[in-house]
This record gives structure tokens, C-alpha cells and sequence, in this order.
């Protein structure tokens, strides 16, 4: 699936200013926007803006925005190499700064192929399906945190 997509992340008249809805469905109990969701979102942003995949990325996160505000995502492409683009994100909600976002961004031309750790073949959690964890079938990230609880205590008892 499409992380903008997904988060409802929305590109302005300028390419270097992005949008987030903050709503329940990317926000915890609280309610605030999820640190997750706030850095994929600046990530897709930067990933967009710059034309180049993210190879890391690292945020500080500085305020709460809250639901139904919106977060307005700049993005920095502060240095473009050959091969790397280091990028930042400054998102805020009106003058209040919410998160920056560092990152590199870029990928190499040689064929290599390496894979240092195989991930391991792990069987879903028991009693969860497919559509246990589809976005609309929870209100938030808390709630999906208790369902995945609920699931492993009943495997327990």
C-alpha cells in the first residue's frame, strides 16, 4: 500500500510542502498524531520531493499535534549529490513546531547484492486474520495495540 495514501498525506501548489489531516485513524488515545505515522509521513514527503528512496532517516519529536489539526510538512533538500540527497522535514502545526526529520536519501549503481539477516518465517498471532489488521477495522493505534494483547492473552490461557 501507498504511505501517502494510507496516512492522507497531500501535496500543495509547492513541491517542497506537503499536508497531513491529523485524524483518530493515525492518532493514539491520547489523542496525538503517532510518532510513526509523523515519520512516514515526513519520509514519503522527502521520498517524493527528492526523487530518491530514503536510506535512513532519524526525528526529534517536539510538540503534540492533535486531531482534527493539520500538519504542514516543508521539506529541506539541503545537499544533492551524485548518489545521496540529505533532506529534512520541519513539520508544524500554525507557528507550533511539531517534529524534524533528518535523512538521507539515494541509492548505488553497482550490482551488488547483499542481504545480511534473513528474516525469519514467523506464523500470524492465533486468532487474528488478515482484516484484524486492516486500518478502518480499528480507531487508533492504541486500540490495535490492545487487540494485539487480547490476542496473546487468550493464546496463553
Amino acid at each position: 500500500m501507498d504511505a501517502r495514501k494510507w496516512l492522507g498525506l497531500e501535496p500543495t501548489h509547492n513541491p517542497m510542502r506537503w499536508v497531513l489531516p491529523v485524524t483518530p485513524g493515525i492518532s493514539t488515545g491520547a489523542p496525538f498524531l503517532f510518532g510513526g505515522c509523523a515519520l512516514g509521513a515526513a519520509i514519503a514527503a522527502m521520498e517524493h520531493s527528492g526523487q530518491r528512496p530514503v536510506v535512513w532517516a532519524t526525528a526529534q519529536y517536539l510538540s503534540y499535534a492533535r486531531p482534527p489539526s493539520i500538519l504542514d510538512i516543508d521539506v529541506t533538500l539541503a545537499a544533492t549529490g551524485k548518489h545521496v540527497t540529505q533532506a529534512r522535514v520541519v513539520g508544524h502545526v500554525a507557528d507550533t513546531e511539531i517534529l524534524t526529520v533528518n535523512a538521507a536519501l539515494g541509492t548505488r549503481d553497482h550490482q551488488t547484492e547483499v542481504v545480511w539477516v534473513t528474516r525469519p518465517d514467523v506464523p500470524r498471532p492465533p486468532g487474528t486474520s488478515s482484516s484484524f489488521f486492516a486500518k478502518n477495522s480499528v480507531r487508533n493505534f492504541s486500540d490495535l495495540a490492545v487487540r494485539l494483547l487480547a490476542s496473546s492473552w487468550r493464546s496463553c490461557a
